[in-house]
């Protein structure tokens, strides 16, 4: 037993031997390497018995490795699961990855590797690789060099690749890694592809020191966590793509509000200023009324311009305040549109920033709907905040609709009912045709919130 123990854990059996010799309970955890190079994790314990009148040693050896490998398995795998949130960059997440593979294995390292192209790959998550390495072999890739992590992706099927260094310090298409190379701690290589739905995204690699190679079970975890990160890679792409497709709908939606509104308010104070400017020629009090005019097309322009800059820098709302925001919207569309649009709102309610982003944008949606649709000549925006909601309500006494019907190409209602759901709310749309259109949404409020002030800003 002593000549098969490894010897970083040689210095464990002389306490152990010790309490043998005074015939006290021990234990001891060793690991041990069998004829055929393989690694075993061994429990060892003992006991004294009599035996023909004399004491006797009876020492008991437990195989743990299996077990402890399950064990470190499932860390692994609950670290990774920590990491898997879409808000955090994906390097996070496949890093986690990559460090499972060393805690869950017999592997010095690990690496996950995204396929950018057809033949390009990216270094997104490493564990144990020594400082350079990957950069010393994106410089051998750029070289000609083919990476095993290249050959399983393209194959779509395992790599293992022996005295892989020894392979590689031959290939003078290596030679900008020749440095890292000769001192890298494995020999065995075992490579991966990550697939989602047959098509190949990346692939994961696992490092070996000499004279090992993976389990069974080992191969069985790299198969899953490989898959784990390919899903997990094809969910970011996803996420990513949709937040794209959903900035590009914001951008044409705020390019149309600044035509509609801005662009056309512009238009009307140029024709306004060169009647005044011919006015002022001929007869310089009939230059008023053009004035006057330009003036409330540039007040309407300004406050529409500082709507469009609070949806392009929403950390202005926490600045100016949800109130505030909603006042100017509303003074706004009375300037713009010749809407009266009667305000009721409560002094700021002291909820999270996120909460106010979601009503604003329920309440400009409802706005927008209002202006584009309804031909209202009167509308009201209320705000009320009780001891544990909030409800934000705009009415107006337009044409009305049919809510219970669905309206393609227009995602102004779903989208508000997703904002309200998101925040644990409800939204209500109360409309018949003819009869006007009020929309309303109620979101809880934690409890520590105050109730509002008894003082409220009425327009």
């Amino acid at each position: 037993f002593l000549a098969y123990v490894l010897p970083e854990d040689r210095p464990r059996l002389g306490p152990y031997f010790a309490d043998i010799a005074l015939r006290r309970p021990g234990q001891l955890r060793a690991r041990a390497m069998r004829p055929d190079g393989d690694v075993r994790e061994l429990d060892v314990s003992h006991t004294l018995i009599e035996a023909r009148g004399r004491p006797v040693v009876a020492v008991i050896f437990r195989d743990i490795t299996e077990t402890n490998r399950l064990r470190r398995a499932a860390t692994a795998l609950a670290q990774v699961a920590t990491n898997m949130a879409v808000t955090q960059p994906i390097e996070r997440m496949l890093e986690a990855v990559a460090r499972s593979v060393v805690e869950a294995t017999d592997a010095v390292a690990g690496g996950v590797f995204l396929l950018e192209g057809q033949r390009s790959l990216r270094t997104a998550g490493i564990w144990g690789l020594p400082a350079g390495y990957i950069d010393a072999m994106d410089a051998a890739a750029q070289a000609g060099a083919t990476r095993p992590a290249l050959v399983a992706i393209t194959k779509q099927a395992d790599v293992i690749e022996e005295d892989l260094p020894d392979r590689m310090l031959s290939d003078p298409a290596f030679a900008p890694a020749y440095s890292v190379l000769r001192d890298v701690p494995w020999k065995l290589v075992v490579t991966i592809p990550m697939i989602h739905g047959g098509r190949p995204l990346g692939a994961l690699s696992a490092y070996f020191r000499p004279g090992q190679r993976p389990s069974e079970p080992a191969m069985t975890f790299l198969h899953a966590i490989a898959g784990f990160a390919a899903s997990s890679a094809e969910i970011f792409r996803l996420v990513s793509a949709s937040q794209h497709q959903v900035a590009l709908e914001e951008r044409q939606r705020l390019a149309r509000e600044l035509h509609d509104s801005v662009s056309q308010a512009l238009y009307g104070i140029a024709l306004g200023a060169r009647s005044a400017r011919n006015r002022l020629a001929r007869d310089p009090q009939r230059a008023v009324e053009p004035l006057d005019y330009i003036l409330g097309l540039a007040e309407a322009a300004l406050a529409d311009m500082r709507s469009l800059i609070l949806e392009l820098q929403p950390e202005s709302l926490e600045r100016e305040g949800l109130v505030g925001a909603l006042a100017k919207r509303a003074e706004a569309i009375k300037g713009r549109y010749d809407i009266d649009v009667r305000t009721d709102l409560p002094d700021e309610p002291p909820i999270p920033v996120g909460t106010k982003q979601d009503i604003y944008r329920i309440a400009q949606e409802a706005l927008h709907n209002l202006v584009k649709h309804s031909r209202a000549k009167h509308a009201s925006l209320r705000l009320r905040v009780d001891k544990d909601a909030l409800t934000m309500e705009v009415a107006d006494d337009g044409a009305g609709f049919d809510p219970s019907r669905s309206y393609p190409g227009h995602f102004g209602l779903p989208s508000m009912r997703e904002r309200a759901e998101s925040g644990g709310g409800e939204l209500q749309i109360e409309s018949r045709p003819g009869e006007g259109t009020t929309v309303r949404v109620r979101v809880p409020i934690p409890a520590l919130v105050a109730a509002p002030s008894a003082v409220s800003r009425r327009a």
